[in-house]
């Protein structure tokens, strides 16, 4: 497997389009995820403009707010940094 080392800022922006997909498929408001998952909703404005990235437990939060395997939600923002 190649090196590919990616930049934060792009890691930031993947994670931020990968979630605002995540949470639209689970028919939530960021208001409601951010609820659910024990956030601020601005955190998770944040989070979805690209401008913070969540540490490994809040990512496990988010992912079961949203009733996702924590993997795939890693696989989704990994998908989003191939575009």
């Amino acid at each position: 497997m190649p090196n590919r080392r990616i930049s934060r800022d792009r890691v930031n922006q993947a994670f931020g389009r990968a979630l605002v997909r995540a949470r639209s498929k689970a028919d939530m408001t960021q208001e409601q995820l951010a609820d659910a998952a024990k956030l601020h909703r601005t955190t998770i404005g944040l989070f979805e403009r690209g401008l913070r990235c969540p540490s490994l437990d809040t990512l496990f939060h988010l992912a079961d707010a949203m009733k996702l395997d924590p993997a795939d939600l890693v696989r989704m923002v990994n998908g989003e940094t191939r575009r």
